[in-house]
């Protein structure tokens, strides 16, 4: 991991579309923008179930909601290649009609 600091705009969807997931580990997300940026890039969401995040992801349909804890995040970036679970690639485009 690397932070970045500011980013253009420009740099910022170049570096989102070079993702393959999104993680957002929020313990109080009131909406989650970034949750709209990633599925309008079509990436896979994993996010912590709070807020809107909570209200907006249908979990293992157009993302995978976790509870609050430091492993959550961590399970379920697992659980997006795991051929037990349904897989989380292009999860964004369903929510894109929403």
């Amino acid at each position: 991991m690397q932070f970045l600091g500011y980013v253009s705009d420009t740099d910022h969807v170049r570096l989102l579309n070079a993702c393959d997931l999104v993680a957002i580990p929020s313990r109080n997300e009131p909406f989650g923008l970034v949750l709209t940026e990633a599925w309008s890039a079509e990436r896979c969401v994993v996010a912590t179930e709070v807020g809107g995040l909570a209200e907006n992801i249908d979990n293992f349909r157009n993302g995978i909601k976790v509870p609050v804890r430091p492993d959550s995040i961590a399970w379920g970036g697992s659980a997006t290649s795991s051929t037990t679970r349904p897989t989380c690639r292009g999860s964004g485009k369903p929510a894109r009609g929403r």
